[in-house]
Formats: C-alpha cells, structure tokens, sequence
C-alpha cells in the first residue's frame, strides 16, 4: 500500500483541523537560587563569628588584669610595690595575654577560611545540581511539546484525510470534482 500525498484539498483542511487541534505547550521557567561572592560569604561568616573572637579576647584580657591586680595586691600586703619582679611578673601575664589574643585571631582567621571555603563549595555544588536540573526540566519541557505539536499534526492530517476523501466522494457522486474524474473519459 502505498502512502498518499496530501494534495490541495486535503492542505486547505489540514490548515483548518491543524488550527483547531493546537497543540497545548508548556514554558520552561527555569530554577533560580541565590548567589553570593567569596566576599559576601566571608562577611557572613565572619559575622557570625565576630561576637566569639570578641568574647573570647575579654575574657582573656578580664582574667590578665585580674591576674595583675591579684600580683598588685599580693606585692602591696608585702610591701614591695616598686619591685622590678613585680613588673616584669605583670608583664609577662600581659606579653601571656596578649599571645593568646593572638593566638585567638589566628584561629579566627583560618577557621572564617574554612567556613567560607566550605559555603562557596556548597554554593557551587547546589548552582551544580540547579543546572543539571534545570537542564534536565528543559529537554523534559521540549519533548513533551514536540509530542502533543506531532500529535496535533498527526490528528490533524487524520482528520484532513477523511474530509478530503469525504468531499472527493461527494464531488464524484455529484458527477464533479478532482477526485474520482476518469482522465481517459472524452
């Protein structure tokens, strides 16, 4: 059996089916998420951390002065507040307290690194796995519409087909028509 080409009659209403059967398609709206630079990350984390480095650095300071003050105490009860031991005590609790708001800093400073290494490489990962997916709902969205536009047109040919050989069928009973005229009949 061979296939038939449509012929003019059979377009004309191919034309209208194919205007009544459209096709019902959908729009792809994309995944959107936030993103942030180092820089804002960083600020983030840092102020979330901030409060401890400060908290921590005055309680080191606070236990220093008091440290002193208790040296002040014990030297005034002895009466050697002018004694260079003193002074040299007090300033290596100072020299003490200050390494270890130092130190305090440093271990600021590497873990607001990490943290924010950390929450880049997550951002990444997530715009990482919103694009596959949006990606992947694209190509889902382009084939469903491709597959309800080929079944309109499919349904549309169909329908173009039967009114086509409807019409020819009436043409020819009528004694007229394209359809069903014998070339050879003079």
């Amino acid at each position: 059996m061979a296939a038939t080409l449509p012929d003019a009659t059979t377009n004309k209403w191919y034309q209208q089916y194919i205007q009544e059967f459209t096709p019902q398609q959908i729009d792809y709206n994309p995944i959107s998420t936030e993103q942030q630079t180092r820089e804002q990350l960083s600020a983030s984390e840092a102020a979330y951390l901030e409060p401890y480095l400060q908290q921590s650095m005055k309680r080191v300071l606070a236990q220093a002065q008091a440290q002193r003050a208790a040296y002040d105490a014990d030297a005034a009860s002895r009466g050697m507040t002018q004694s260079t031991y003193l002074t040299d005590v007090k300033g290596r609790v100072s020299q003490q307290a200050q390494s270890d708001i130092a130190g305090l800093q440093s271990t600021y400073q590497a873990t607001l690194a990490q943290n924010t290494n950390s929450a880049y490489q997550a951002q990444l990962n997530r715009l990482l796995s919103v694009s596959q997916q949006n990606e992947q709902n694209r190509l889902s969205v382009s084939e469903w519409n491709a597959s309800e536009r080929t079944r309109a047109e499919a349904l549309a040919w169909q329908r173009a087909f039967v009114a086509a050989s409807q019409e020819a069928a009436a043409a020819a009973s009528s004694g007229g028509g394209s359809w069903g005229t014998n070339p050879n009949a003079d």
